[in-house]
């Protein structure tokens, strides 16, 4: 996937799909700190995740690299793509945080100093699997 077709994915969040499957599925995590990996950390955890080599080169069917703004991984047919932000997330919009329903996603929020979003932007499986590996690799 190249950088016209992953950031096109990103821009259609929000929007309503034409099929299942259509739209990016996205995993914003709240950080406490602005403490975000290296690419190669960011390699590591997909070869921890999915018991696999991961290389740097985009053209490799298993690899994890940065174009541009992105950070991507491509798992076979998937591509994920990370994108960290070193300010709160919806900090224009102080009123979200406060109708988030647990009391521990409104304290991650309060708390909350930067964020990373995984984003699934290509391919068809099992989305749920593939998104918790990646965040469990991040832990």
């Amino acid at each position: 996937m190249g950088l016209k077709e992953a950031f096109e994915s990103l821009l259609q969040i929000g929007k309503p799909s034409r099929k299942v499957g259509d739209c990016p599925v996205s995993i914003v995590l709240f950080l406490r700190e602005q403490r975000f990996p290296t690419l190669e950390q960011l390699r590591l955890a997909a070869e921890r995740a999915f018991r696999r080599s991961f290389s740097g080169d985009k053209n490799s069917r298993y690899c994890v690299y940065q174009q541009v703004l992105f950070t991507l991984a491509r798992i076979g047919p998937h591509t994920l793509s990370v994108l960290f932000y070193t300010k709160p997330y919806g900090a224009d919009d102080p009123d979200f945080g406060i109708a988030l329903p647990l009391v521990s996603q409104r304290q991650a929020w309060a708390e909350h100093t930067s964020w990373v979003a995984l984003n699934y932007v290509k391919g068809v499986a099992d989305i749920d699997s593939l998104l918790w590996r990646a965040r469990e690799a991040l832990r």
